[in-house]
């Protein structure tokens, strides 16, 4: 956190100071990751209680507790408050607005991750960066990134996520961004979201955070764009910019696009400007989350000789098309972070444009709600028209891409006997793409896959 005494953190929250006044570094909800100088917040949920673990926070070094009830009997500093969760929120915005650098927002169906590296690659060629980690980009996540801001900072890449309507406008108004991008919007989430209208509509209002000032960066390739840009244009000091994959109309565009076995090769043009650029990503829709975020920089005045240092040094996030050697030489593109319609056929894509015997290894895509089934099936008639040899299937629902595949592999309902029946296809010729929603667990197949130590490519 910016120069902040707990003192002045219970003020603004307007909560209670038990204990002695301290300065915070920054805020801690969970006591396994937590390091000295943190304040930690003892949130509550249906299957746990942070109060009980007050205790081996303040052993570990935490400057004092938030909590919604005083702990009796502990020594250390307590901050009173009436809901936890709600002062978590508060207390990242509480920093964010000290903040006078550039907070730059990032949404979308997907690609979220990899666009948020991409740009934390190029701001970092500028100056200090902070970018969100891992998956802290819901209520509970982005706030805690939020308070990870200090005044050495320069650039700030937060990734919002979504699951249902009112999630986004939490945590864009948390996070005030003067740049807002939504990487597309595709049917994901829709047991939450409903419908893919319901998806526009949720991933847009990351657009209504935005300052009178601030900058939207617009997907000129998504149907969507239309309805985005009507969005903004409700505040009339906002300015826009544009990205495509191809079309040269946007101001930030890619062309002589080619797939290598070392990454994306392509021309990036950028405001009258071009420039050749070896992207460590594999996939046509890498290079369209390359030209969001060189709109991105343009946004904020970095040079293109700067957006294409950057992009050159991004590498793929775990688990989000990371590509290694695994046993008996095979390559192992791993996916497993999470599935939805569009990423799996993006990654499918990929594994299509690879040489060699290929398997795809599929496990259920969550949260599709009535169009589950349709999805599912697509993905099997999917599998056949990118050329994949074998489909592996894991889950329920992606039992039905395997009967509309009609090819090699099987389906299976127990894991490991997937695994089984894949290892031995393994093979230097063989390229195996896994993928599905995160809690199908198919990074188990990816471990199997792995040798004792990966050898990266």
């Amino acid at each position: 956190m910016i120069h902040t005494a707990l003192s002045e953190l219970a003020q603004s929250l307007k909560a209670e100071l038990v204990g002695d006044d301290a300065q915070c570094l920054d805020l801690s909800i969970d006591t396994r990751t937590l390091t000295p100088g943190q304040l930690f917040v003892a949130l509550t949920g249906p299957n746990f209680d942070g109060h009980d673990y007050v205790v081996t926070a303040l052993e570990k070094g935490a400057v004092g507790a938030m909590v919604s009830r005083l702990q009796a009997g502990i020594k250390g500093t307590q901050l009173l408050v009436s809901d936890t969760c709600i002062a978590l929120g508060r207390a990242g915005a509480f920093n964010r607005q000290r903040f006078d650098g550039c907070v730059i927002g990032i949404t979308g169906s997907s690609g979220k991750t990899s666009t948020r590296e991409m740009i934390s690659a190029i701001c970092s060629e500028s100056g200090e960066t902070l970018a969100s980690e891992g998956n802290l980009n819901n209520n509970l996540g982005v706030p805690v990134m939020l308070g990870r801001i200090d005044g050495g900072h320069q650039y700030v890449v937060i990734e919002m996520g979504t699951n249902q309507p009112g999630d986004i406008d939490y945590v864009a108004k948390l996070a005030a961004p003067d740049v807002a991008l939504v990487t597309n919007a595709s049917e994901s989430h829709l047991l939450g979201l409903r419908s893919l209208a319901g998806v526009v509509a949720e991933k847009g209002v990351i657009y209504d955070s935005l300052s009178s000032d601030g900058t939207a960066i617009l997907n000129r390739d998504d149907p969507a764009y239309g309805d985005w840009l009507v969005r903004v244009a409700r505040e009339p000091g906002r300015k826009t910019l544009s990205f495509s994959l191809t079309h040269s109309v946007a101001d930030c565009y890619a062309s002589d696009i080619r797939s290598l076995d070392d990454g994306m090769h392509f021309i990036l043009h950028v405001a009258g400007e071009a420039s050749s650029v070896h992207l460590n990503f594999w996939g046509k829709h890498q290079v369209a989350n390359a030209c969001a975020a060189a709109a991105v920089a343009q946004a904020v005045e970095l040079p293109l000789a700067m957006i294409v240092r950057g992009l050159e040094k991004a590498e793929p996030y775990q688990r989000r098309g990371q590509r290694f050697h695994g046993l008996h030489d095979a390559l192992i593109i791993d996916e497993s972070y999470n599935a939805n319609p569009s990423s799996t056929q993006a990654a499918m894509d990929v594994l299509g444009a690879c040489h060699g015997i290929k398997i795809l290894v599929l496990g259920d895509m969550l949260e599709l709600g009535e169009r589950a089934e349709i999805w599912h099936r697509a993905m099997g008639q999917y599998a056949r028209n990118v050329g994949v040899n074998v489909l592996m299937t894991y889950g329920e629902q992606a039992e039905l891409s395997q009967k509309f595949w009609r090819g090699a592999g099987a389906h299976f309902t127990d894991k490991t006997l997937l695994i089984e029946n894949l290892l031995p296809r393994l093979g230097s010729e063989v390229v195996v793409l896994v993928k599905g929603s995160m809690s199908m667990g198919m990074n188990e197949v990816v471990q199997a896959c792995a040798r004792p130590e990966k050898e990266s490519v």
